[in-house]
């Protein structure tokens, strides 16, 4: 695990002028083994709904959820799965990365 992503979740709230707006708030910062998908893999994933191109490996934490997202150097990533073990103390995320989205 070298690299240091952020984990983020969105939150509503109210801007200035009184409207609804989406913003994303810091969980938690955590090292990560990241390892993209191969073909064959992507496809198994396609095959189940989801889009999928990254592998995030990191030691367990509770409160991970498929709606948030992470973002590494300036690269961001939308999670699609959740899968943990509590009892390796690891979880494995799953995720797409967002094209041209701003961290």
């Amino acid at each position: 695990m070298r690299h240091r992503v952020r984990l983020e979740s969105q939150s509503s709230t109210q801007s200035s002028s009184g409207e609804p707006a989406n913003v994303w708030t810091l969980v938690a910062t955590r090292w990560m083994a990241i390892r993209p998908l191969s073909g064959n893999e992507q496809f198994v994933w396609q095959q189940r709904g989801a889009r999928v191109s990254h592998r995030f490996g990191m030691r367990w934490m509770s409160g991970l959820e498929p709606r948030m997202r992470l973002v590494w150097d300036s690269r961001v990533f939308d999670v699609q799965w959740v899968d943990q073990d509590p009892k390796k103390a690891s979880a494995v995320l799953y995720a797409d990365e967002l094209v041209g989205e701003a961290p």
